[in-house]
């Protein structure tokens, strides 16, 4: 299955095995700037847990060296916030 992966999304896999397992599948996306959220989420210790620079550099290395990577400009951008709204709308009123 076809996922983006947010950082939020690869912080989560890199904790959680099952999560983990769908990340590694193929067909994964992610963008670049979601490896620098990661890495600071994993060195920062925000979350109540901080990794080392490097151990955080190789964990996004790894959970993300077989994925695809897209980069979306500003207009795209906003169109898929809107996409994104409209869905979570319609699930509100099916739910």
């Amino acid at each position: 299955m076809k996922r983006y992966w947010d950082a939020s999304g690869l912080v989560d896999a890199l904790h959680d095995l099952r999560i983990e397992q769908k990340a590694l599948e193929p067909d994964q996306w992610t963008r670049a700037h979601a490896l620098a959220e990661t890495f600071s989420t994993l060195t920062g210790g925000r979350l109540g847990f901080q990794y080392l620079p490097d151990d955080a550099a190789a964990l996004v290395r790894e959970i993300t060296l077989g994925m695809n990577f897209v980069e979306l400009d500003v207009a795209e951008t906003l169109t898929a916030l809107e996409a994104a709204q409209k869905t979570r709308c319609a699930r509100r009123a099916g739910a």
